[in-house]
């Protein structure tokens, strides 16, 4: 059986957008692994009696309450981690796609940017956030391939 090109062409598309996916679930469980061992809410959360203890004994032992610290675990992964995500997928779309880029980041995005919507309730910040996110995608990718095509296209110039 022969593949013809454009068969080669969408499954090359359809790697790279499996990839991209897996890039982002990969970044977002090890940001999660890093908030669990380095932030006082991943020390709260992990320690087995923590959740026995009243308001006070929490706020004493992690100098803060458990809705603040949440607060602050929520804030790191909507202005680090998530903005973060978004650019290193759309760089690896840039790198590796050949069409399309942008268009093909912003698509990668959509699995985790309906959960963040999902778990927001859908609220105008919600919206806000995803535009941003996939803006940087778009810009990211958009500047990679760009990047790549200029080297392409200089290694190929006669000497």
């Amino acid at each position: 059986m022969t593949i013809v090109f454009s068969d080669k062409h969408r499954l090359k598309s359809i790697l790279v957008v499996l990839g991209a996916v897996a890039l982002s679930a990969f970044i977002l469980e090890l940001s999660i692994l890093a908030s669990m061992h380095w932030t006082r809410f991943g020390h709260f959360l992990r320690e087995s009696q923590a959740h026995q203890m009243h308001a006070a004994e929490i706020k004493a032992k992690y100098g803060a309450d458990v809705f603040t610290m949440m607060a602050e675990f929520i804030r790191e992964q909507e202005f680090v981690v998530n903005p973060l995500i978004s650019i290193l997928v759309g760089i690896f779309v840039g790198l590796l796609g050949k069409t399309r880029t942008g268009l093909t980041a912003i698509m990668t995005l959509l699995p985790l940017q309906l959960f963040l919507l999902l778990s927001d309730d859908f609220s105008r910040w919600a919206f806000v956030r995803a535009a941003i996110y996939f803006a940087l995608a778009y810009c990211a990718a958009s500047a990679a391939e760009n990047i790549s095509m200029k080297k392409s296209n200089n290694s190929h110039v006669p000497a």
